[in-house]
């Protein structure tokens, strides 16, 4: 049976994400409402948003746990409060992340309110990390793209997996 690649998306990187790993994997990206054929393994694409994955209760509730998650978000990859969300929702799910992006333009009013918030509690740090400098960075501007090639590891895991 065929991969089922679901998403939660708001502003649409995950969904981008989903697409071209559905359109690798030689199947289709589905919203997370949309049910996955019984017996069918899950890939979950999803962003990170303040230490929850949005969709991974309901995605539980309709289908099980997934196979896999990949997870978009705007820390570094290698940021270690990300793989610590990662293994406090999943366990021991693999896990993926790639790199998302943000556009202020998209956001609205809460969202942009709580980013600003963050980054003042963040400033007021005495010592702050490279994540905390990285975040700084990001705030009122544009940033990130969708990177095709950070889906690699996903593929790659996703044909070993089907064998």
């Amino acid at each position: 049976m065929p991969w089922h690649i679901v998403h939660s998306s708001k502003h649409g990187t995950a969904r981008s994400y989903a697409e071209i790993l559905a359109a690798d994997l030689g199947t289709g990206a589905h919203p997370l409402a949309d049910p996955a054929p019984a017996g069918a393994p899950v890939i979950l694409v999803a962003p990170i948003y303040a230490g929850r994955i949005p969709g991974l209760a309901e995605l539980r509730r309709r289908s099980g746990e997934p196979a896999a998650a990949v997870l978009v978000g705007l820390m570094p990859i290698d940021s270690s409060r990300r793989a610590e969300v990662a293994r406090a929702h999943l366990g021991d799910t693999p896990v993926f992340q790639v790199p998302g992006r943000i556009r202020w333009a998209e956001l609205g009013l809460r969202e942009r309110v709580m980013m600003h918030t963050l980054g003042a509690i963040t400033r007021l740090r005495r010592r702050r990390t490279a994540t905390d400098e990285q975040f700084l960075a990001l705030l009122g501007t544009d940033s990130g793209a969708v990177d095709p090639a950070a889906l690699d590891p996903v593929r790659a895991w996703a044909e070993r997996a089907r064998r």
